[in-house]
C-alpha cells in the first residue's frame, strides 16, 4: 500500500512539470517558426536590397548614354566633330575599287587619240617629237593604206619578228631591220626596196623577210631577185619610219618613191593624214629654194636616178592592183 501511496503521491508533484515543459515545448515551436520567418524576410530583404542596386546601375547607365546622345547631337560639340571625321574616312575606306575604276576610265578616255586605229596621245607626241615611230604607228598606217588601195601585203609589221604570210600578187611591204624601217614592192620581174637609210645590201634578216612575203616570186637567192632604188635618205637616225611609209603611198599611188621629200612637214602631215582617216602624198621639194646651195654631185644624182617602175596602171588605180596583166617572169 505504501507503494501505491508513494507513486500517486509522484504523480502530483510530477504533473505540474509536465504542464511546463509541455508549455515549453509549445513555446519553443512558435518561436522557431518566427526565427524561420525573419530569416525569410531577411533574403527577401537582401533580394530587394540587390534589385535596387541593379535598378540604380542601370539608371546610371541609361542616364549616361542619354547624355553622351545628347552631346552627339549637338553640332557645336566636341563628340560630334569628333566622331564626324572618322566616319567619313571610313566611308571612304569601304569603296577604293569603285574610285580607282572611275580614274582607269578617265585616264583611258584622255588616253585614246584614234581609237579604231589603235593610237593614243604617246603616239601622237611621238610624232610631234624626235623619236622613232613604233610598230602601232606603222601598223596604222599600213591598214589606211589597205582600205584605200585594196591591195596585198601591208602586214603588220610585228611579223617582222615572226613570219609573213606569203603573197602572189603586186603588194608593198613595211620592214623593220635593226631599228630600221623600209620598204618593199613586189613587180613583176623583181621586188624594188627603198631605204632612206643609204643602205645598199641586204641584212639576213632582210632577206628571210623577203622570202617569207614573196615566196612565190623569190624562189632564188634574193639578193639576185631585188633592186635597191636611190631614194631620198633622211637627215637624221629617227625618221626612217616616216620616210618608210611616204614610199609605200607612192608605190601604191602609181607615185615616184625617189621624190625628194620636205623633211621638215613629214611628221606634222602624218599626223594630219591620221586624223582625217586617209593617207595622202607627202609634201615634196619641187623646186630648189634660193637659199640653199646643193652641189653639181647632187644635181646629177637626182637627174640620173633611175624611177621606179608603178604597180599600178592609171586607169586602175581606183580598183586597185592591176592583176591580169601580172606574170612573173622567173626562170
Amino acid at each position: 500500500m505504501a507503494s501505491t501511496g508513494n507513486i500517486s503521491f509522484f504523480r502530483r508533484i510530477l504533473n505540474p512539470f509536465r504542464k511546463t515543459c509541455i508549455m515549453q515545448i509549445f513555446n519553443c515551436l512558435p518561436k522557431h517558426n518566427k526565427n524561420r520567418k525573419e530569416t525569410s524576410t531577411d533574403k527577401s530583404e537582401v533580394i530587394v536590397q540587390a534589385c535596387s542596386k541593379e535598378e540604380e546601375l542601370n539608371k546610371d547607365s541609361t542616364t549616361c548614354i542619354k547624355e553622351e546622345e545628347r552631346q552627339i547631337a549637338r553640332p557645336d560639340s566636341n563628340v560630334f566633330e569628333n566622331q564626324s571625321e572618322p566616319s567619313i574616312i571610313s566611308l571612304m575606306e569601304k569603296n577604293p575599287k569603285r574610285k580607282k575604276k572611275r580614274g582607269k576610265k578617265k585616264q583611258n578616255r584622255n588616253d585614246d587619240w584614234i581609237p579604231e586605229l589603235n593610237l593614243k596621245q604617246q603616239h601622237k607626241n611621238k610624232l610631234q617629237g624626235t623619236e622613232l615611230l613604233d610598230d602601232a604607228i606603222i601598223d596604222a598606217a599600213q591598214n589606211l593604206l589597205k582600205k584605200q588601195f585594196n591591195c596585198e601585203g601591208l602586214q603588220s609589221s610585228l611579223f617582222s619578228k615572226m613570219q609573213f604570210y606569203p603573197v602572189y600578187g603586186p603588194s608593198v611591204q613595211i620592214h623593220h631591220d635593226r631599228k630600221n624601217w623600209l620598204t618593199s614592192c613586189l613587180k613583176p620581174h623583181h621586188v624594188e626596196i627603198a631605204d632612206s637609210s643609204g643602205k645598199r645590201y641586204l641584212t639576213d634578216t632582210l632577206k628571210k623577210q623577203i622570202r617569207e612575203c614573196y615566196g612565190g616570186a623569190v624562189t632564188c637567192d634574193p639578193v639576185k631577185m631585188t633592186a635597191i632604188l636611190d631614194v631620198d635618205q633622211q637627215p637624221n637616225r629617227y625618221d626612217c619610219g616616216v620616210y618608210a611609209i611616204a614610199n609605200a603611198y607612192e608605190f601604191l599611188a602609181n607615185g615616184n618613191p625617189t621624190c625628194k621629200y620636205d623633211n621638215k612637214e613629214m611628221r606634222k602631215h602624218l599626223s594630219h593624214c591620221f586624223e582625217r582617216r586617209e593617207i595622202t602624198a607627202f609634201p615634196k621639194i619641187d623646186s630648189l629654194p634660193w637659199n640653199t646651195v646643193y652641189h653639181k654631185s647632187e644635181f646629177i644624182r637626182q637627174s640620173l636616178v633611175k624611177t621606179s617602175q608603178s604597180i599600178y596602171s592609171p586607169r586602175d588605180i581606183s580598183d586597185g592592183i592591176l592583176k591580169e596583166n601580172f606574170q612573173l617572169e622567173i626562170g
